[in-house]
């Protein structure tokens, strides 16, 4: 038998205590499980069994999933908000907070002392007001009315021309051209000028707001429909654009008005295309006259008043060439036969481009016979004669034959100047 002398209670029976806490505790364990509250999930405001909750987890997911499938959901009404009042509350600190207006750009306006503002608050000096801004009238309009046969392309690939030159060829169609000129110059004192001087109640429109942000967007046209008896255009209705050109105005008339960044981008765009878009090009045409300014068709009536006279040149003219011709011939046989002395005129008888110009002749070398002089001068004043009479007939607005030399291409730009740069704008439409 073992000896138990000084062993304390404890320590004989630690064993025995130890499994009797472990069987206590898997005693409450199992108690739990089976007396008192049962497990419960809590999914919104409900408490659920695991059973119940795994149901309505599954009815709530078939409820989402419907109503992101839903074609015609049933949205939230838009939020009223009232920016004044909200910005009228902000700056007020009703709340607490100051708000501190700090601008990135240079204030502008009557009362702004032209210094940066990098900090604080902007002091608002007062009211200003600025004067409707009234545009004056382009220039008085040429107009010309024409026949023409379009391109087939041109009318293949415009649906809304299709629809007026109808289904098959020749398409004949009659038009009418507009041409006008705008005084840009004069825009631009308006804009600058004070209205109505010192001291008024109007102030003049801060130039910030208008330089390099004005530009031409379309040339409108209204037709009238009568005349009162002071002779003034009554009931103005305006004629649309060409069939299946677009407008840059039309964007700035779309329901939801363009963002400031937007709008610089357009002013841009307008300015980038402005020969386009203030003389924008009629469609193109396989038979009749080509097309032409109306100024030009003037010039056809100036011309035609002048025909005699232009007749008269022409003739002059083709005198003077045929001259040139023999006398170079009666050169080119003198320099054969009397030898060779500098300055031959048929060293340039291979290059036509040559073929005009006196050649030179070298002072030091042998003298020049007479009659080769003689030639030499009467061909120099010839070409004096060619090119006198050619200035004339330009003037009167044809070549050389007599055909007319309005309404050929120009070799202008395809690029105009920005609108507040020129002084003088023209004007298309038909």
């Amino acid at each position: 038998m073992a000896k138990t002398q000084g062993i304390n209670f404890i320590e004989r029976h630690i064993e025995k205590i130890v499994l009797g806490v472990v069987g206590l505790v898997f005693v409450f364990v199992l108690t739990t499980q089976f007396v008192g509250s049962k497990t419960t999930v809590t999914i919104g405001n409900q408490e659920l069994d695991p059973e119940s909750a795994v149901d309505e987890i599954a009815q709530r997911a078939r409820s989402l999933r419907a109503q992101v499938e839903e074609q015609n959901p049933e949205l939230p009404a838009a939020p009223v908000l009232g920016l004044e009042e909200e910005w009228a509350r902000l700056r007020s600190g009703a709340d607490g907070r100051v708000l501190a207006v700090g601008p990135l750009v240079r204030p502008q306006g009557p009362g702004a002392s032209g210094d940066r503002v990098d900090e604080g608050d902007v002091p608002i000096t007062g009211d200003y007001m600025y004067p409707e801004l009234v545009v004056h009238a382009p220039s008085r309009p040429l107009t010309v009315s024409f026949w023409t046969t379009l391109d087939p392309f041109e009318v293949a690939s415009n649906p809304e021309l299709r629809e007026i030159a109808g289904p098959e060829q020749p398409f004949d169609i009659p038009a009418v051209s507009i041409e006008s000129t705008f005084d840009a110059r004069k825009l631009r004192e308006t804009l600058a000028m004070d209205p109505d001087g010192e001291g008024s109640a109007f102030s003049p429109i801060p130039i910030q707001w208008w330089r390099d942000n004005v530009e031409i967007l379309e040339v409108q046209v209204e037709r009238a429909e009568g005349i009162d008896e002071q002779g003034n255009p009554v009931n103005l209705v305006r004629v649309g654009n060409l069939p299946g050109r677009k407008s840059l105005r039309e964007l700035v008339d779309l329901p939801d008005p363009l963002t400031p960044e937007a709008l610089d981008e357009l002013v841009g765009y307008a300015r980038e295309e402005a020969k386009r878009v203030r003389e924008p090009a009629f469609y193109r045409s396989i038979a009749g006259r080509p097309w032409m300014a109306p100024s030009d068709f003037a010039k056809l009536d100036e011309i035609e008043a002048q025909k005699a006279e232009i007749d008269r040149l022409v003739r002059q003219y083709r005198k003077i060439g045929e001259d040139l011709e023999r006398t170079r011939q009666q050169l080119d046989e003198a320099r054969q036969g009397g030898g060779g002395a500098p300055g031959r005129i048929d060293d340039f008888a291979g290059d036509p481009m040559q073929r005009n110009r006196r050649p030179t002749r070298d002072p030091g070398r042998q003298q020049e016979d007479p009659r080769i002089k003689r030639l030499n001068d009467t061909i120099d004043r010839l070409l004096l004669d060619q090119d006198r009479v050619k200035l004339q007939l330009e003037d009167m607005g044809v070549d050389e034959t007599g055909e007319p030399i309005v309404g050929q291409e120009s070799e202008e730009s395809e690029f105009a100047d920005p609108l507040l740069e020129s002084d003088e704008v023209h004007l298309l439409a038909h």
